[in-house]
């Protein structure tokens, strides 16, 4: 037997409009109470597993239809919730969970929506929609765009928090992870120094996330020892070793073998940087499905990796499925054009010059599509490679 009571849309609609817009209001209220109470309250939680509601994806599926249809009746419609704080959070809380689950251009609309309604600028679901924006940032390969959304997070907390408050290191984590995607470390060493400082004050045992930006940072920078030597700080805070982050459900564990990946084959041990990134492409299919950024990421990561040991089909048989996967879907516009921009490197190598020719054509013409793009125009491998996140956590 249904546990379920489904009404079609249209006798919704129809019930809808025989009210008055005092009833219109009350059921309202209820419905966005309901669904505020219903949906997992993760976004804001703090700890190495910062506001992440993996765990709870199945109910916040089953609940984003009822926000999105809610949405919008009261734009259509203009109706104003009595409680517009729990009604901007609710929208707050499946934006996150939209960009969790790789949806961003679909999270910054809910972001932006919830941002418009007439809530109180000065409290903490403010400013964490704004930090929220920033990941999406990110994700999309918008780093300064992140970086301004995570500055206008920080100005907000600054207003409301203790200058040393908890809180406030995850935002300069934040702004530490942006100015590291664009390349510019100093910053981001600044800024990791201040949420470590914060941290110290209060509970070292709680910086492991900044201790996992460090590691990015200090890759970046090209020094790989002390890459390793945060990146296992981290760890250890979290109580774990590597090989029970291995088999970690939590989907930001992947990330992580992914930077232990590049920090082996920057130190030379490229064999375990091609294992460890291949174990990544099933930890990713394992909580994303067979597509998706992050599985593409790392099937890219390992094609480049096998082209440098020349290996040229076997990358291009990789850089064949990231281009088939990422045809059509908005979020995976920049992994097109930079998979089909290495693949015509690869057919270069095999010999293939037409079709090399051909690939890097569409590569241009498929770069061009992106809407926001950050990344200059430019023919070279450089500006191809930052069409996607330098790291995808």
């Amino acid at each position: 037997m249904s546990k379920t009571l489904s009404m079609h849309r249209l006798v919704q609609l129809s019930g809808f409009t025989r009210l008055n817009i005092a009833e219109k209001i009350f059921y309202l209220d209820c419905v966005i109470r309901m669904l505020f109470f219903g949906f997992p309250n993760t976004w804001k939680e703090r700890g190495y597993q910062q506001g992440h509601g993996w765990a709870s994806w199945e109910t916040c599926s089953a609940v984003l239809p009822h926000v999105s249809w809610l949405m919008s009746l009261t734009a259509k419609y203009n109706l104003k919730p009595t409680d517009l704080e729990l009604y901007a959070e609710l929208i707050f809380r499946v934006g996150t969970y939209l960009w969790e689950t790789e949806q961003p251009t679909m999270a910054r609309h809910f972001f932006e929506f919830g941002l418009k309604l007439d809530i109180n600028k000065s409290s903490e679901n403010y400013a964490q929609a704004y930090r929220l924006l920033g990941h999406i940032g990110l994700d999309v390969a918008q780093p300064r765009a992140a970086l301004s959304a995570y500055k206008k997070a920080l100005s907000l907390r600054l207003e409301i928090e203790e200058s040393d408050s908890p809180p406030l290191a995850d935002v300069y984590d934040s702004i530490a992870c942006s100015y590291a995607e664009i390349g510019d470390v100093d910053p981001a060493f600044e800024n990791l120094s201040k949420a470590r400082a914060i941290h110290y004050a209060h509970n070292p045992s709680h910086m492991g996330r900044t201790q996992v930006i460090y590691a990015m940072t200090y890759l970046r920078a090209g020094l790989p020892d002390d890459a390793l030597a945060s990146l296992q700080a981290c760890w250890k805070l979290q109580g774990l070793t590597k090989d029970q982050i291995i088999i970690s459900k939590y989907p930001k564990h992947s990330g992580d073998i992914v930077l232990l990946s590049r920090i082996k084959y920057m130190k030379g041990d490229k064999e375990e940087a091609q294992r460890l990134v291949s174990r990544t492409i099933s930890m990713r299919k394992g909580v994303y499905g067979n597509k998706g950024p992050r599985v593409a990421d790392s099937m890219f990561i390992l094609a480049r990796m096998l082209q440098a040991d020349g290996e040229n089909y076997l990358a291009a048989k990789l850089l064949r499925e990231v281009v088939d996967m990422s045809r059509g879907v908005p979020e995976m516009q920049g992994h097109l054009a930079r998979a089909l921009w290495f693949w015509a490197e690869v057919e270069s190598n095999i010999g293939d010059e037409k079709e090399a020719a051909r690939l890097r054509d569409i590569a241009k013409v498929e770069r061009d599509k992106i809407e926001g793009r950050e990344a200059a125009n430019g023919n070279t491998d450089d500006s191809f490679m930052s069409l996607v996140g330098w790291m995808l956590w």
